[in-house]
């Protein structure tokens, strides 16, 4: 059976709970563990055992803990990313940026070769002609991207 006692410690951790579920973040957390272990410790007072203020210290020292461990793996995880993950990703986008480049050249080279023809070379018709490509396809893929839900 529960006292009324345990039923307002409970209500006071189930308060707790629902606040950190409505407002995630490191105060909310901490009120929520350190409720717990207070209902515990209060719980293990209850039973006159004398050891609910050795519980109390112990919860408040891993709740310390806990929060300078999770800071510690985002301070490595935020390290990695800028150190690594970074530098890749910025070889990835010039690399996209290079091809594009690339791609255009070859087309104007192909159109001005294959259509006008290599002697009289227009290049104004060649590059019109890659211009109107280009953005063609930038909108058409623009459109697939929007309208398959993925970005944007």
């Amino acid at each position: 059976m529960v006292t009324a006692e345990q039923a307002a410690r409970n209500a006071a951790v189930d308060a707790a709970w629902k606040a950190f579920k409505d407002n995630p973040g490191w105060s909310t957390y901490k009120a929520w563990v350190r409720s717990g272990y207070v209902n515990y410790a209060d719980s293990i007072e209850a039973q006159d055992l004398g050891v609910g203020s050795d519980v109390r210290l112990l919860a408040d020292a891993a709740v310390d803990q806990t929060q300078e461990a999770a800071l510690a793996a985002l301070k490595s995880t935020m390290d990695f990313t800028i150190n690594v993950v970074g530098p890749e990703l910025l070889g990835v986008i010039e690399g996209a940026g290079v091809a594009i480049v690339k791609g255009v050249d070859r087309a104007f080279e192909y159109i001005g070769n294959r259509f006008v023809g290599s002697d009289r070379s227009p290049n104004v018709i060649a590059g019109f002609t890659v211009a109107i490509l280009t953005v063609l396809s930038g909108v058409y893929l623009y459109q697939s991207v929007k309208n398959s839900n993925d970005a944007f």
